[in-house]
């Protein structure tokens, strides 16, 4: 009876080996598989070493798909490799594909980015962001090409040594690298904390850069190579229109040749035309192949950088031009000390929120004229003398530069044609303005001129204040009202205003 059962518990081991070798070679066979909603998408390598059909396909270490297929593209010099990736992947035109290491044996698996930015890919499209990794060969033959240079240096470097001058020049420079390197190590032990602060923002700042370069390095390439041939078709441009005024040429020639016994005359100019012509073929030959002055102007892409960049910078001049705003600004202040008005009209050339030149005339009463008379004389015999002191207005310029700086605007140049400074204080999105200002350091007292500019609505305005208020004698308090108009409500109003005419 055992020896009945022992050749049955074999047959069945073998069976059940047999069978389970093939249901884990088509499980393995099979993948991912191919359902309704899975697709498939193409990329091209320059090395496809270490893939193989049915290589894994992954998104942060999660198999997303394999590789069906692996042929060569239609040019012959690079692999394509095709992919199925599941339905619930979806796929961008910014998305990255690039080869991966999975052990030291060789074997390769693909890994995926989706992309953030860009469109969602059709079924069968090209994943044109691949990543990839140098091969062990091309690396060798860099090592090969590092190790040379080493060689090469190491007998320069033989050579600066045996001569003794060099050896003392060494010494020296060693010595002044130590000092260097003391000196450094001082300042390091002192801004330790800065540096630390310092490569922090740079590991993050490299970081950053490392995340988004994968994502626009195809987009760099594309317009290089667009540039590229934007170039090459200017540069062809030329001699295309050679070719056709070249054969206007010669067919003007023939109808000339034709009419030759009565037109002799128009067939030796055509002949002379005729050498005119190869000259300017060859002028332009010359010229596309880069030769002489012309050529290298037209060919050089340096020069083509530099006519770009002085279009650009007159761009941003004509630019300033146009953005200029022009300001008109006239307010009256009524003088309490001296019970009579001062009067102000300016404008203001404002090229950009930030800056602006004023330029602009006064009409005030500080001019002292003193007159002196004589009066009766007295009953105790003695004479008085009585001193008058009269003012009158005086016509002065104003022209300062004012550079804002958040809230408060710096003002500097001439004010009421004395040399001065100033600075306006801006508050409540500009409807309070405390101006002050300090000029005519010519007398004993300087006039410090402080005020308070309240604006109701966009262009009326309140102003009240005091000038030389560091002089008890001439120290005085206005109150005042103005106006301001932009260069948009001047063109309105002339735009509505009725023509006159004559």
């Amino acid at each position: 009876m055992e020896q009945f059962f022992t050749p049955f518990k074999v047959g069945l081991l073998v069976i059940i080996s047999v069978f389970s070798f093939f249901f884990f070679f088509n499980s393995v066979k099979k993948g991912i598989g191919e359902n309704e909603s899975s697709y498939q998408m193409y990329a091209l390598f320059s090395d496809a070493t270490g893939l193989t059909e049915k290589s894994r396909i992954q998104i942060a270490g999660i198999n997303v798909g394999e590789i069906k297929k692996i042929t060569l593209d239609e040019t012959g010099t690079r692999a394509k490799v095709t992919i199925v990736v599941k339905g619930d992947v979806h796929l961008k035109t910014d998305a990255t594909i690039s080869k991966k290491s999975s052990s030291i044996l060789g074997d390769s698996y693909l890994e995926l980015t989706v992309g953030i930015i860009g469109t969602p890919l059709p079924h069968n499209s090209e994943l044109k962001n691949v990543v990839e990794v140098p091969s062990i060969g091309s690396m060798m033959d860099k090592f090969d090409d590092i190790a040379g240079d080493i060689r090469d240096m190491t007998k320069e470097l033989k050579k600066v040594v045996s001569d003794q001058s060099n050896i003392d020049s060494v010494t020296s420079i060693i010595k002044k690298l130590d000092e260097i390197t003391k000196q450094l190590n001082d300042v390091l032990a002192k801004n330790n904390n800065k540096i630390d602060l310092i490569m922090d923002n740079i590991s993050t700042f490299t970081k950053q850069i490392a995340q988004w370069s994968p994502n626009f390095e195809k987009q760099f390439s594309d317009i290089l190579n667009n540039t590229n041939q934007t170039i090459k078709t200017a540069s062809s441009l030329l001699k295309d229109n050679q070719e056709h005024f070249s054969s206007i040429l010669k067919n003007l020639d023939k109808i000339l040749a034709d009419s030759s016994g009565e037109m002799d005359s128009i067939g030796k100019s055509v002949k002379n035309i005729n050498g005119i012509t190869e000259n300017v073929n060859e002028i332009t030959d010359k010229i596309n192949r880069g030769e002489g002055t012309v050529g290298a102007l037209i060919n050089s892409k340096k020069i083509q950088s530099d006519v770009e960049s002085m279009i650009n910078t007159a761009s941003e001049f004509t630019d300033s031009f146009t953005s200029l705003r022009t300001i008109i600004d006239a307010h009256s202040e009524y003088m309490v000390r001296l019970g009579s008005a001062s009067h102000d009209f300016g404008v203001r050339f404002q090229p950009n929120p930030n800056k602006y030149y004023f330029a602009g005339v006064t009409s005030s009463p500080f001019d002292v004229k003193t007159s002196r008379k004589k009066t009766v004389i007295q009953k105790d015999g003695t004479i008085s003398e009585n001193q008058e002191t009269v003012y009158e207005d005086t016509l002065s310029w104003n022209l300062y530069l004012a550079m804002r700086f958040y809230f408060i605007t710096l003002k500097y140049g001439i004010f009421e044609s004395s040399a001065g400074v100033g600075a306006d204080f801006d508050f409540i999105r500009d409807k309070f303005v405390i101006t002050t200002r300090i000029n005519d350091f010519s007398e004993d007292y300087p006039n410090l001129r402080v005020g308070l500019r309240y604006y109701f609505g966009r262009h009326i305005f309140l102003n009240t204040g005091g000038y030389y208020l560091f002089d008890s004698d001439r120290r005085d308090f206005y109150l005042g009202l103005g106006a301001t108009f932009y260069d948009k409500d001047l063109k309105s109003i002339f735009t509505v205003a009725p023509s006159v005419s004559p």
